[in-house]
């Protein structure tokens, strides 16, 4: 299913929300245009409890044969079942949200356009590709874990001297997901 005009940024929900017919079956997808004319394309996801951080990257598409948006996880290992697997931005209503979901959570992650992504490192170069850091951080490709490459994330601002480490910065989404051995 595809959805256009859906907000994605309402926070995460409950499975009795869900059943309620808040948000969207996971594995849907859903763009929003704004007055710019840029396009930004999202999914919906299932989410384990677990305490959330609005910016991370989680993978899509989940590590079971339950399918799209079944069993995701935070992305930060990168074990050798997430290879190929998407990779999305988790998002919420709020810039600096952390949302902790008791059981089953539903939301949206973003796959396509500029986003606001939870960084770890120093990222001193825009335009820079963005790997996979501990739990779901994003850090520079080029101290990324071996074991796999994350292709799609690239930054657009950068953190500076001044900016503390952990935090949001602009970086523009094109479909991301793992790739092969980055060796």
């Amino acid at each position: 299913m595809y959805v256009v005009g859906m907000n994605p940024f309402q926070g995460l929900y409950t499975k009795a929300e869900r059943n309620q017919g808040k948000g969207a079956a996971p594995g849907t997808r859903a763009q929003i245009v704004a007055p710019t004319g840029e396009s930004k394309e999202f999914v919906a996801i299932k989410l384990g409890a677990a305490t959330w951080i609005n910016g991370i990257a989680v993978i899509v598409d989940g590590l079971s044969a339950s399918g799209v948006g079944a069993a995701v996880v935070t992305a930060s290992a990168m074990p050798v079942p997430s290879i190929n697997a998407r990779v999305g931005i988790l998002t919420f209503s709020s810039a600096t949200a952390t949302q902790t979901m008791a059981g089953t959570a539903f939301g949206w992650a973003q796959i396509y356009g500029t986003a606001l992504a939870w960084c770890s490192a120093s990222i001193s170069v825009a335009g820079q590709q963005l790997g996979i850091g501990a739990s779901g951080q994003l850090i520079p490709q080029a101290v990324a874990s071996a074991s796999a490459m994350l292709l799609g994330v690239t930054a657009i601002t950068t953190l500076s001297a001044s900016t503390p480490t952990n935090s949001l910065i602009a970086v523009m989404l094109t479909y991301p997901q793992f790739s092969g051995p980055n060796t």
